[in-house]
Order: structure tokens, then C-alpha cells, then sequence
């Protein structure tokens, strides 16, 4: 092989993005995705009572001076009381992102469209912007309702708390959302199903569906990803009263009624087996959309350690039998892996996270299960020039690319041939 090719070899750093293939940013980045034109964009939040900032690289990595004043547009403090959480493309050019309150009022979550110049679209929401209380949502499973307002009979002291997350739906243009609750009554979870306008979806049991905590067990939320005409929500199953952060990984399916989607897995839920004392958490759902495969990945915890887990289920919630046996992945091959993110190629299934130290690393996994030795030599690669404390989020590009973003004194992009 000669060096051209070397250097161009999947795993390697993209020579053609920013200097060698790292890209300094400003302060407070969280979240990238990526456009179909080969560009990047990226939200960022220093403080609370800040505004977003929306940053826009061309395919080089250099700010595109088409997007806002300079490559940047800044979403006003009055839309923007929230740290983003998630940010989603969509069709034309538009974009979501959301969050919940960061100021006094936790009760609220926000979903935020703007369109393809960063500005505020105003078809949707209240002038771009939707607002889902907490304190509207009552009971659990399949009765609940969604109530305006703290009404008489809520809990007390309702509020959204940990992150949300966001699924589009490519077959009926929904927008799913969920976040996890807490009251005085306990916490559990909830499902909201949104409109291409922003209203509340009344076919999907009223407009959201709040998650049933089986025998008095808590839970944790992880990921969410639409799939066909429903959504799969998945995370961790912690016993009451037991003060763990890991316990026990599921994926449950709701039809796009809101209803529990009982052909699914075990009557809807899929229990991810764990063997010697894990403990584990799903934090990404990816979906093959010819089949509706279901790529489900998270991190597991063991004696002290941690491994990234890696599973794979038929449409129907059964384990494939060609990933790994019909087993899930327990990968190790690194100290102290958490799988963050999942994503698919064609042929092979991309994950990141963290490793060893807290580097940033990426792997590829044939879909048998095996790493793809094709991708760096053995099959992953750790990011070991910058010592980083924090993982953001990552996103893969129309051309296979990898983008990962993350953060030591200075936050950075690194970008990987895929």
C-alpha cells in the first residue's frame, strides 16, 4: 500500500478537515450533526441565561461565512433558556434542537425548529418554539392524560430533570421527545409525539404516553429512536430504593397509537441479559431502515469497570442471530469503554464513546459482531492528542465520515474517514 492510500485508510484522521483533521472550537460546545451538503453544525452554551449559538463549518472545517454573521447565528436568550440537548436535521435544511428549563422553572421543556439560515421558524410552535410542562403530565402507562397547567390532584413539585432526547420519524414526519420526571410520587418517564406543526398529536394516546415502572422499579432514560410508524424507547430499569445509576437495559416499543406494541420482544420490552453482576444502561438506538433492524448500544458496569455494550434486534425485538450469536456484546477491549453513540453504514456498525482515561474513541463492528479489522488495523482507534475529560456527541456524515466533538481547556472536532 502505498502512503496516499495509507493515509486515506478508514480510521485515520481526515487530512482535509480543519489542520490534519482537528478543528478548535469556541466555549461551551454540545452538540454537532451533520447537513447533507458536507457542512457541520454545531450548538454551544456557556451559561445559562446565554444564548445558543448555532456555528456552521464548511466540509473543511472552516467557518461558513454563508450561515448568520461570520458562520454563526445566535438563537435570542428569550428562546433559548435551555442548554441543548439534542439537535436533529430535517428535511429543506431545517433543524431541532431541545431541552429543559436551566432557571427556575424545571416544569418546562422546550423543542425549538429553525430553518436552514438559523432563524426561528415560525410555522411551528409559538414563533419556533414549543413548551411541554412537566406538571401536565399525570399517571402512568396507558391511561395517562396530558393536563394543562398544575391542575388539582398532580403531585407536587413535578419537574423535568436529566437530559431528553429527540427521534424524527422519516415515515410519518412525527416528532417524538422524551425526558425523564421526578415528583413526590417517584420519577418515571415520558413520550411526547409531536406534529410537523408542533401540536400535541391527539392519536398518540392524547398526545404522549408516560412510561410504566415495572414492579415499582425506576427508570432510567437513555435513548429514543422512531422506527417504522412507532418510536423505541430504551435506558435502565433500577430497582427501588437500591440508589443505583445501572441496572437493568430494555427497549420498549409504542405503535404509533402510543400504545405498548405487545408483538414486540416480550409483550413490548426487550430485557438486554446481563451475566456476572453487570449492571448496564442503553444510550443509543439506531435503526436500519430497509429492515428495521435496531442497533442498540450503552455502557455496562462490572467490578468496578466499565464496558461498552453492543446488541442487535430483528423489527420484532428478537435478537438477531447473526450479531454475536443472538447475544449481546459486552465490548472490554479497551479499560473502561462506554459505548456513547451508535450509528450504521451499509455494511458495519460505527460506535463512540469513551475509553481508557477518558480518550475519545471509535469503533467498527462487522455485523456479526466481530470489529472490523479494516478500520484503523484492529477495528478502533483512540483519539490520544488531546487528553479529554468529556465527550459531547458525534455524528456521521453523507460520505461515511466521522465527526466527534469533545473537550479538555479547549473544546475540539476531530474528524475520522470512514
Amino acid at each position: 500500500m502505498n502512503q496516499v492510500s495509507e493515509v486515506k485508510a478508514p480510521g485515520n484522521l481526515d487530512p482535509t478537515f480543519g489542520s490534519a483533521g482537528v478543528v478548535e472550537l469556541s466555549g461551551g460546545v454540545k452538540l454537532c450533526t451533520s447537513q447533507p451538503n458536507k457542512k457541520l453544525l454545531i450548538a454551544s452554551k456557556v451559561a445559562a441565561y446565554d444564548p445558543i449559538n448555532f456555528t456552521r463549518l464548511n466540509e473543511a472545517g472552516v467557518l461558513d461565512e454563508s450561515f448568520g454573521e461570520n458562520g454563526v447565528v445566535k438563537l435570542p436568550v428569550g428562546q433559548s433558556p435551555f442548554f441543548p440537548s439534542q439537535m436533529k436535521m430535517l428535511k429543506n435544511g431545517r433543524f431541532l434542537t431541545l431541552g429543559p428549563h436551566v432557571g427556575a422553572s424545571p416544569d418546562n421543556l422546550y423543542v425549538v425548529r429553525l430553518l436552514e439560515d438559523g432563524q426561528l421558524d415560525s410555522t411551528f410552535g409559538e414563533g419556533g418554539k414549543v413548551t411541554l410542562k412537566a406538571s401536565g403530565v399525570t399517571g402512568a402507562g396507558k391511561n395517562a392524560t396530558f393536563l394543562s397547567g398544575r391542575d388539582e390532584g398532580l403531585a407536587e413539585n413535578v419537574v423535568f430533570f436529566g437530559g431528553a432526547w429527540l427521534a424524527i420519524s422519516e415515515e410519518n414526519e412525527k416528532i417524538y421527545v422524551s425526558c425523564s420526571i421526578l415528583s413526590d410520587a417517584g420519577s418515571t418517564a415520558v413520550i411526547f409525539c409531536l406534529d410537523e406543526a408542533g401540536l400535541l398529536d391527539p392519536s398518540f394516546n392524547g398526545g404522549y404516553v408516560a412510561i410504566e415502572q415495572p414492579n415499582g422499579n425506576h427508570i432510567r432514560s437513555g435513548c429514543l429512536a422512531a422506527h417504522r410508524d412507532g418510536v423505541l424507547f430504551g435506558g435502565s430499569f433500577l430497582a427501588n430504593g437500591s440508589g443505583d445509576t445501572y441496572g437493568t437495559a430494555f427497549v420498549i416499543r409504542y405503535d404509533q397509537g402510543g400504545r405498548v406494541d405487545t408483538s414486540f420482544g416480550d409483550s413490548g420490552t426487550v430485557i438486554v441479559p446481563s451475566e456476572g453482576g453487570r449492571k448496564s444502561l442503553l444510550t443509543s438506538l439506531a435503526v436500519r431502515e430497509v429492515d428495521g433492524m435496531i442497533v442498540a448500544s450503552g455502557e455496562s458496569f462490572k467490578d468496578g469497570f466499565f464496558e461498552g455494550v453492543l446488541t442487535a434486534l430483528n423489527a420484532n425485538g428478537g435478537f438477531n442471530l447473526i450479531f454475536n450469536n443472538g447475544k449481546p456484546l459486552y465490548g472490554a477491549f479497551l479499560r473502561n469503554l462506554r459505548f456513547n453513540e451508535s450509528a450504521l453504514q451499509q455494511q458495519s456498525i460505527i460506535v463512540t464513546g469513551l475509553s481508557e482515561d477518558f480518550y475519545l474513541m471509535i469503533a467498527r463492528f462487522n455485523f456479526d459482531g466481530s470489529l472490523d479489522e479494516r478500520f484503523g488495523g484492529k477495528g478502533w482507534v483512540v483519539f490520544r492528542d488531546l487528553a479529554t475529560s468529556k465527550y459531547f456527541n458525534s455524528s456521521l456524515t453523507a460520505d461515511n465520515k466521522i465527526v466527534v466533538i469533545g473537550s479538555v481547556a479547549t473544546n475540539f472536532a476531530v474528524r475520522y474517514l470512514g
